[in-house]
């Protein structure tokens, strides 16, 4: 019997091999797929899920992996020379919609958290012409709290429960 290339058969169980090893992958997949719900991540097939995910792979967002960033949208306010003082430099949110996080990062350095913040109100913040005003309209008496860098909230543990044997 012929062997390796020789072998009339091996052509065809190679190409067999592959179309096999090319399911396997596909099933893969798609077992990865059904544990994610549709609204753990956004979608990176749309140009918004796509211009999040970029922002967020940024090494200039202030706020990290996971977070969409924008430069904080401001009035005009000027101090006595006539610069410009915006109170807040940046704004983040989550892309995880189901954290709901906004981030504010502030004149003096610090971030300002408001947890449970709509995508929606994000989407609004985006086009927004002033913080300050957004958060008078859309979030005020909502809590907020003093955060920083590190005590940001990231993915949530449930997302990295793959191949654990449950």
């Amino acid at each position: 019997m012929p062997r390796g290339f020789d072998n009339p058969n091996y052509y065809r169980r190679r190409e067999q091999s592959e179309a096999q090893a090319g399911d396997v992958k596909l099933n893969v997949i798609e077992a990865a797929k059904d544990k994610l719900a549709p609204s753990d991540m956004v979608p990176v097939s749309t140009p918004e899920g796509r211009e999040a995910r970029a922002s967020s792979m940024s090494s200039t967002n202030p706020c990290g992996p996971g977070y969409e960033y924008i430069t904080a949208p401001t009035s005009g306010k000027t101090d006595a020379l006539g610069r410009p003082r915006p109170r807040a430099y940046y704004a983040c949110y989550s892309i995880d919609k189901e954290m709901e996080v906004l981030v504010i990062g502030m004149r003096d350095g610090s971030m300002i958290q408001y947890d449970g913040v709509d995508p929606v109100l994000w989407d609004i913040l985006k086009n927004s012409d002033s913080t300050g005003e957004f958060i008078n309209l859309y979030l005020d008496g909502a809590p907020w709290s003093k955060t920083t860098y590190s005590n940001l909230p990231r993915k949530r543990p449930d997302e990295f429960q793959f191949g654990t044997g449950r």
